[in-house]
């Protein structure tokens, strides 16, 4: 591959392309914060416990449950935990991953 991590922002609760990259063993990036996600709430929401909880079940995305997968505060902290000074992390959480997904595919 091209790059060796990637960012996701999410905006909806599963995506193809979150799968697609995690089998590719790219490292990827997601907010900490979730309001810097952007979900799409279930349309018709008949009051503010149902919207509660489509929101409490977030944690249960994907995004959060998979291993491997990093989390960043800001851009700033993305940028650190992306850039060289820890690229042999970034490399060793890659190479972990592919193995894991090697495992899953036998």
């Amino acid at each position: 591959s091209l790059f060796h991590a990637v960012a996701i922002f999410p905006y909806c609760s599963f995506t193809l392309t979150f799968e697609e990259l995690y089998n590719l063993a790219l490292p990827i990036f997601v907010p900490r914060h979730f309001s810097k996600h952007v979900y799409d709430p279930p349309l018709h929401v008949t009051s503010p416990d149902r919207y509660d909880q489509f929101f409490s079940r977030m944690v249960n995305f994907d995004y959060f449950h998979r291993p491997l997968v990093m989390r960043f505060d800001s851009l700033a902290d993305l940028l650190w935990q992306a850039g060289p000074q820890r690229a042999r992390v970034v490399q060793e959480i890659r190479l972990t991953q592919a193995s894991r997904v090697r495992d899953l595919r036998r």
